[in-house]
C-alpha cells in the first residue's frame, strides 16, 4: 500500500488489456479452421490472396508479443526488483516503483505522446479480427450461398456501428485541441470499414496493413532518434524486416 500508488493500478490494467488484445488476435488467426480449411491447403495457398495477409498478421502479433514480454516486461521487472532490494527505506522503494511504472508506460507505447503509434497498433489488431470474420463469412457463403450467414449479419451490423462511430469522431474533432488531451482508452478503438467482394476486402486490408506498419515503423524511429528508448528502434527494425520479406 505504501509502495504501489493508486495511479499505478491504471497503468497495470492498460498493459494487461494490451496483452489480451495481442493474445486474442493471435488466437483467432491460428485457429484450426485456417490451418485445415481447403482454402489453406498446400495446393491453393499460393493462389489465395488471404494466405499472405494472414501470415503477415501472425508475424505482427508475434513480433509485438515478443517485444512486450521479452524486451519490456521481463527485463524492466527484473531491474525493478533488484533496485527494490537495494532501497534503504519505504520512500526509496516507492520512488523505484514509480520510476518503473513510468518506464513501463513509455516502453509499452501507452504514454500520451505515443498515442498515435499505439492507436495504429490497435488498428492492426482490429484488422486481425476483421480478417478472421471475413474469412469465416467467405467459408460459410461457399457452403450455403443462398443463406445469409450469422457472420455476414454481424459483419454488416459492425460496419454500421463503425460508420456511426467515425461520424461522431469527425464531428467531435472540431472541438479544439482540448479533445486530444482526453485519457486514451484502448478498449474503445475500432478498425477501418471494409466492404465489397471477398477478394476486394482482402486487398484493401493488405493495403491498410502496409500503411499502418509503415506509419508505426516511421513513428518509432522518430521518437527513438529524439531521445527515446532504444527498444523502439529494435521494434521498428523487426517490422521493417517483415515488410521487406513479404514480397509483392
Amino acid at each position: 500500500m505504501n509502495v504501489v500508488r493508486k495511479t499505478s493500478i491504471g497503468v497495470y490494467q492498460r498493459i494487461f488489456t494490451f496483452l489480451l488484445q495481442v493474445y486474442r488476435s493471435k488466437y483467432l488467426l491460428c485457429q484450426k479452421r485456417f490451418q485445415t480449411g481447403r482454402a489453406f491447403s498446400d495446393t491453393s495457398r499460393k493462389n489465395d490472396p488471404s494466405y499472405l495477409l494472414r501470415y503477415r498478421l501472425i508475424w505482427f502479433t508475434d513480433v509485438l508479443h515478443t517485444y512486450l514480454s521479452d524486451y519490456v516486461l521481463v527485463p524492466s521487472t527484473a531491474q525493478m526488483r533488484t533496485r527494490l532490494v537495494e532501497a534503504e527505506d519505504i520512500d526509496a522503494m516507492a520512488a523505484v516503483h514509480e520510476q518503473y511504472i513510468m518506464q513501463l508506460q513509455s516502453r509499452c507505447l501507452l504514454a500520451r505522446n505515443l498515442g498515435p503509434i499505439h492507436y495504429a497498433i490497435i488498428s492492426v489488431l482490429d484488422l486481425c479480427i476483421l480478417f478472421c470474420d471475413s474469412r469465416t463469412q467467405q467459408k460459410e457463403n461457399v457452403r450455403k450461398p443462398k443463406r445469409e450467414s450469422l457472420y455476414a449479419t454481424r459483419h454488416r451490423s459492425t460496419n454500421s456501428r463503425l460508420r456511426r462511430r467515425r461520424t461522431t469522431e469527425v464531428s467531435d474533432s472540431s472541438g479544439g485541441e482540448d479533445d486530444t488531451e482526453q485519457e486514451y482508452d484502448a478498449d474503445t478503438e475500432i478498425g477501418p470499414v471494409f466492404e465489397g467482394p471477398y477478394e476486394e476486402r482482402i486487398s484493401k486490408m493488405r493495403q491498410e496493413f502496409d500503411r499502418l506498419c509503415a506509419f508505426i515503423s516511421a513513428g518509432l524511429r522518430g521518437v527513438s532518434r529524439a531521445g527515446g528508448e532504444q527498444c523502439w528502434e529494435m521494434l521498428a527494425e523487426r517490422l521493417e524486416w517483415q515488410a521487406s520479406q513479404a514480397g509483392p
